[in-house]
């Protein structure tokens, strides 16, 4: 089942979208006794672009694109995919990776088993970063100039920040709390 919505920012069309695989039970077989394939369906919702999303998924990916508002994502199986949120992202995958590119507010993700990646956008204006998986690892890449106070820690591996200089730390620099309790820590800068 896949999920798309467009939404309106100030008389300006806006595409949003959000998709979810179909879902399957544990032995492979389709979750509709009747159908042999995959069923897969597709939505149009439109709603106003500032409004806040929230989704919950219990079988398959979710994919949100361009998010304006606060967006909280939970997903019981599958992998979360968020790209050009401009609001807070806060996800949580039981069983799949979580992956947010172009972030520009703040984010707050987690994965008990899959790795959580954010790659910030030029300019990212968050107030803070929480990124935390209990059996995967953390990457965080950020843009040259970047500012904020790193609290890293891998439990089961190492910590990389691959030459990256934070630069002077304030207290009023946004806080950025990693967490790997299995995997690695990696800190990089954005191509």
């Amino acid at each position: 089942r896949s999920q798309s919505a467009t939404a309106s920012d100030r008389g300006k069309p806006r595409r949003q979208s959000i998709s979810r695989d179909a879902a399957r039970a544990r032995d492979g077989q389709s979750v509709v006794p009747f159908a042999g394939g995959a069923p897969h369906i597709t939505y149009e919702i439109m709603y106003p672009a500032n409004l806040p999303l929230e989704v919950r998924q219990s079988a398959g990916n979710v994919s949100v694109d361009n998010p304006i508002a606060k967006i909280d994502v939970n997903d019981t199986s599958g992998d979360i995919h968020v790209t050009g949120s401009r609001g807070m992202v806060t996800t949580a995958a039981s069983d799949g990776a979580v992956q947010v590119d172009d972030a520009h507010g703040a984010i707050d993700l987690e994965s008990d088993a899959g790795n959580v990646t954010a790659n910030l956008a030029r300019g990212w204006a968050g107030s803070s970063i929480r990124m935390q998986s209990a059996a995967g690892s953390i990457a965080l890449n950020v843009y040259a100039g970047f500012r904020a106070r790193v609290d890293a820690t891998a439990g089961g591996g190492g910590v990389v920040k691959n030459d990256l200089h934070l630069g002077k730390q304030s207290p009023k620099a946004p806080l950025a709390f990693l967490f790997a309790q299995q995997g690695n820590v990696t800190i990089g800068e954005s191509q």
